[in-house]
This record gives C-alpha cells, structure tokens and sequence, in this order.
C-alpha cells in the first residue's frame, strides 16, 4: 500500500476536499482501493492544463463510498483525481458545452480553461464527462455531454435543477461566475473559518493516529513539547482530552461523517 502524502496545504477551505482528506485514511477505503487499481488508466495532459481520465466501466464498489470511481489514497486533495457521485456531491450541475464561435463568445462565456485551478475530467464509456475544478478554497463538480471531450475551451451552459438542494447549486453557479470575473476568494461560499480549523486539527489527529503514535506524542507534534511538558498528565488532562476527543470525531469522519461534509 502506497505511502500517504500529506496536504500540501494547511489552509484547506472546502468540504468535499476535506472530505477526501478523511476518506483517504480509513484502511478500508485504502484496501478497497488495491482491489481495483486495474479500474482506472493513466491521465491524458490537456493543452490548456487539465488532465483528461478514463474509465471503461462504472464501478458498483466505489459507489458504495461516493465515488464515481476509486482514486489513489496516497494522493491528496489537489492531486487526487476524486469524482463525487451526483448522490454524495448534490452541488453537481449538470452542463452543455458548445464550440466558440463569434456569435456566442462574450465577456460573460465561461470556459474551463479560462478558470485558474486544478482541473480533472473523468470520461465514461457512454460519452459522459465529469469535470471537476478545485483549489485550497473551493471545489466545483459537472457533468455533461461535450462532443469534444478533451477540450476545456467550449462555451458552457449550466442547466439548473429546480429539485432538491436547488439554493446550493444557485450558489455554485454564482460562485463559477466570480471565477470567470477573477473576484477575490476568500473561502467556499463564505463558511465559517473556524469549521476549516476544526476538521485541520481532527485530520492532523487522525493521521498521526494512523501511524501509531502515543497520544502523548501526538500532542507534543500539535501543540509542542514544552506546553506537553507542563500540563500533561497520563491521568487524565485537559490537554489529553482534547486529542482524544479528536481522534473519535476524526475517526467518525473517515467512516462515513466525510458523506455529510458533502452535503454542507
């Protein structure tokens, strides 16, 4: 089993990247994942910057996580080629892409390539393109139908599903129009920062916890020797309980607490 990266950030401000980020270290998700290397082939680079996957058939036990398909758990948030199923992630917006032309280019045509991020497309053998767009503060997810699957540069045009959860996909559409306009990001749709911070310490717990350390040493890794030195007591202490209490909460969300952070 590969060896786990950690964040290459700490300021981690989006739900469904945290909830990679717990996913990720539950063993049984990571045994899951060996089973189905075969599933997945190797990225196509696109030449405006994405990265184009394939897939030959949908796969019933990634679905069973919320995934459209397996993806490597050594990898984290950024670098993880991570597709929510629409059930898991109801922020998806479904999409039509068109060829540009100068009839239906304009200052207010959005195009994937036009969106400074990571951008990872997941292509399915019926022709199905998954798309998703993410960086440290947001995580945006589409689906569609393009005739060009490998090009970022089509027009594209958000269908809007009057259903269930429509406020949150009104949200993400107004937020992928700040992306076109280059509007300040401050985080993903103005969530508390303090919730970020709270799901940084249990993720920070939890993967030390994975590696066997004491709960004596986790807490000298988060908070310093010197502070431990002074108020640790193997007895029971404030200090110690609050590492405990976020291993349990950490825990909890590499089971199946990260299936609601996608619904935040």
């Amino acid at each position: 089993m590969g060896a786990l990266n950690l964040m290459q950030s700490t300021s981690l401000q989006s739900y469904a990247g945290y909830a990679w980020e717990f996913l990720r270290l539950n063993p049984k998700y990571r045994m899951s994942f060996e089973r189905s290397r075969s599933a997945q082939g190797p990225p196509k680079k696109l030449i405006n910057g994405g990265y184009l996957f394939q897939s030959k058939s949908a796969s019933k036990a990634a679905e069973k996580w919320g995934l459209q398909y397996f993806a490597d758990p050594a990898l984290d948030y950024l670098n993880a080629p991570v597709f929510w199923t629409e059930k898991a992630f109801p922020k998806s917006l479904a999409i039509g892409v068109e060829p540009i032309n100068s009839a239906n280019i304009s200052n207010k045509s959005i195009q994937f390539s036009d969106i400074s991020c990571t951008r990872h497309h997941l292509l399915t053998a019926n022709g199905l393109r998954q798309t998703v767009l993410k960086s440290s503060h947001f995580w945006l997810q589409f689906f569609g139908y393009p005739k060009i699957p490998s090009d970022e540069k089509g027009r594209i045009i958000v269908h809007v599903d009057g259903g269930k959860g429509l406020r949150k996909r009104l949200d993400v559409l107004g937020f992928l129009a700040d992306l076109r306009d280059n509007k300040p990001i401050h985080n993903e749709y103005e969530n508390p920062t303090q919730s970020y911070e709270n799901l940084q310490f249990y993720w920070e717990t939890l993967a030390l916890r994975t590696k066997g350390i004491s709960y004596r040493g986790m807490a000298e890794s988060l908070f310093g020797k010197d502070r431990v030195e002074q108020e640790w007591d193997n007895n029971g202490c404030s200090l110690k309980s609050k590492i405990v209490r976020a291993c349990a909460r950490g825990h909890e969300l590499s089971q199946h607490g990260y299936l609601d952070l996608l619904k935040k």
